[in-house]
């Protein structure tokens, strides 16, 4: 049940067009939500669930939620007409 309702964290990045360390951050803010599956004798890993991955590339646009729009590039080399 848990692969059927969870994903990596590299699967999440993969569909929502995002990097990896972008899920990490939209789970440390809340707006994804993961558990840790420890097979014996392993570190474990993360699974982010896959229900809130789909919600969230339903309203968001890439990380648009977490980042801001980049400033205008202005050319000191050219001035203003």
């Amino acid at each position: 049940m848990l692969q059927d309702d969870h994903v990596t964290v590299q699967e999440a990045a993969e569909y929502l067009r995002i990097s990896i360390a972008t899920v990490y951050r939209l789970l440390r803010a809340g707006k994804l939500t993961a558990v840790k599956v420890k097979p014996q004798g392993s570190k474990g890993s993360l699974r982010v669930s896959r229900k809130l991955v789909f919600e969230f590339s339903d309203g968001n646009s890439k990380t648009a939620s977490l980042e801001q729009a980049p400033p205008p590039i202005r050319s000191s080399s050219h001035p203003k007409p």
